[in-house]
């Protein structure tokens, strides 16, 4: 209650999920959270488009779409879904939610089957959230079937609002599109509502979405708290990422891998590791001495691209045997310097 408002925050924390596992879904996974709470302006809902659009940027993310709705117009589908009272409503945004993953024909059925749409009200039902074109198309497509809904209208001025505002912080309008069928399923969404999608990967699924929840908090502080805010599943993305090949996946976190010539040796072998270790390098150390061949194959498999050795005689000289395992070029090589030495290997 002390904090001035709005307040603004963000955190990066764990987050598990009762979630189906699958391409980018995990039931634990890492997120990035920023919220804006204690005002109702909708300068903060385009703040949160802000914020996702130049995430993307600082991240390098190519050609992304932050598909935009508002939860009010969403609302209005009960006049097309014949005067649907609110827990149908909530179960027909639910079935809408799973368009862009499970298609029209399964949604289709979801909205006869299970939430006892008609067929000619699941009908009009998506045919209004599958409507086409530019973004003023959309909006005046939207309106004309709405005329008359006013719930509707309000959502739509919103909508129009946040879109005019977030270009006007900068953000490229080709990158936001309204998106009548983006319903986010959870029902604490009052507002605008925003998902975000890598386009070379149709089908994926949202990488940063949230939305405004000005009944949420409340709940809880039993007084009225507007917010807004939006969220970045890191592991989704980084998993999109790997797939459209713009991000390498590491074979290993293994670099580099200290071989046992023997038990006598393994206080300087292990002495080798803390040394590289401290100087930011991936170390393993072999639990097993001798039979170095064996060792180096281990190395390998674990995708270690350098392995080191420091037999009696190399400790004679004060030195190490270095073996890129990539091009098996092997080498003794002074102890001074060894960390350059290394990093010049894994180059």
């Amino acid at each position: 209650p002390d904090l001035p408002k709005p307040f603004k925050r963000y955190q990066v924390a764990p987050v598990w999920r009762a979630e189906k596992p699958g391409q980018g879904r995990f039931r634990e996974f890492v997120q990035c959270d920023v919220d804006i709470v204690g005002t109702a302006s909708l300068a903060a809902d385009a703040e949160c488009v802000q914020v996702d659009s130049a995430v993307m940027d600082a991240l390098g993310v190519p050609d992304v779409q932050i598909r935009v709705n508002n939860r009010r117009i969403l609302e209005g589908l009960s006049t097309l879904a014949g005067g649907a009272d609110a827990n149908r409503m909530k179960a027909v945004f639910r079935a809408i939610d799973k368009l862009d993953k499970q298609g029209p024909d399964t949604v289709r059925e979801l909205l006869v089957s299970q939430d006892g749409l008609t067929p000619d009200q699941a009908a009009r039902v998506l045919a209004f959230v599958s409507i086409t074109g530019s973004n003023a198309e959309r909006l005046a497509q939207a309106r004309e079937l709405m005329a008359g809904v006013e719930t509707a209208q309000k959502g739509l001025d919103e909508l129009q609002t946040v879109l005019d505002l977030a270009a006007a912080g900068g953000v490229p309008a080709d990158r936001v599109q309204v998106d009548l069928s983006i319903a986010r399923g959870l029902d604490y969404y009052t507002g605008t509502v925003f998902e975000t999608f890598l386009l070379g990967l149709p089908g994926f699924g949202s990488v940063m979405s949230g939305g405004r929840y000005d009944g949420l908090i409340s709940l809880f502080i039993g007084k009225d708290m507007p917010a807004v805010g939006i969220s970045v599943g890191l592991d989704r993305l980084l998993a999109g990422l790997i797939e459209l090949k713009r991000v390498e996946a590491p074979k290993s976190v293994v670099e580099v891998y200290v071989a046992v010539f023997d038990e006598e040796t393994r206080p300087a072998a292990l002495a080798l590791a803390a040394r590289l270790r401290a100087a930011g390098l991936r170390v393993e150390v072999s639990y097993e001495a001798g039979k170095i061949g064996k060792q180096f194959k281990h190395a390998d498999r674990l995708g270690a691209r350098v392995a080191l050795v420091i037999g009696p005689e190399e400790l004679a000289q004060n030195a190490v045997a270095l073996k890129d395992l990539r091009a098996g070029a092997q080498a003794v090589v002074p102890l001074d310097g060894i960390e350059a030495k290394v990093r010049q290997a894994l180059c």
